[in-house]
C-alpha cells in the first residue's frame, strides 16, 4: 500500500477505536501524502487542552511521534506546529512511534460540513478550507445536535 495518498482532509472528523480505550472523535488538523495529524480535547484537562496523534496510512498505525516523551513542540498544537510536524513526518526526520503504536481503526469518517453524525456536528460557518495560501480558514464551531 506504499505511496497511496491519504483520503482525509482538514477539519474532517474521525472516530477512532483501538488500544482498549473508549472510541473518540478526532479532528484532522492537516494531512498530506500518507500522513495526517489529528487532535482532540484531552480528557480530564481544562477546555482547550489538546492531545494529538499522528497517523501513518502506509503502516496503518497511529500514535505519538518518536520523540522522547512523545510530545511535540511547546504543546499548544497551533496550526503552524501541526504543519511543522507533518513536514518532519514527510521528510523522515520523525515517525509515528514504533514502540507502542495503536492500530489504525477508523470506525466512522465524517467529512467537514456534513451533519449526519449523531455525536458531533459542525456548524457550517464558511466554505470548505483549502491550502491555497492566504489567511488560514476560520475554525468551525462545535454545536450539539
Amino acid at each position: 500500500m506504499s505511496g497511496v495518498k491519504h483520503w482525509v482532509s482538514e477539519y474532517d472528523t474521525l472516530r477512532l477505536g483501538g488500544h482498549g480505550s473508549v472510541t473518540a472523535w478526532w479532528t484532522v488538523r492537516c494531512a498530506l501524502g500518507h500522513f495526517a495529524v489529528v487532535t482532540r480535547q484531552a480528557a480530564f484537562h481544562p477546555k482547550g487542552t489538546l492531545e494529538y496523534a499522528a497517523i501513518d496510512f502506509d503502516r496503518k498505525v497511529r500514535g505519538p511521534v518518536n520523540l522522547i516523551g512523545g510530545g511535540y513542540g511547546d504543546g499548544t498544537l497551533s496550526d503552524a506546529e501541526v504543519w511543522r510536524m507533518l513536514a518532519e513526518l514527510l521528510a523522515g526526520e520523525i515517525a509515528v512511534t514504533y514502540r507502542n503504536p495503536a492500530p489504525l481503526d477508523i470506525l466512522e469518517h465524517q467529512l467537514w460540513g456534513e451533519t449526519d453524525c449523531n455525536c458531533h456536528t459542525y456548524e457550517r460557518t464558511a466554505a470548505r478550507p483549502s491550502n491555497s495560501g492566504g489567511p488560514p480558514p476560520q475554525r468551525p464551531r462545535w454545536v450539539r445536535p
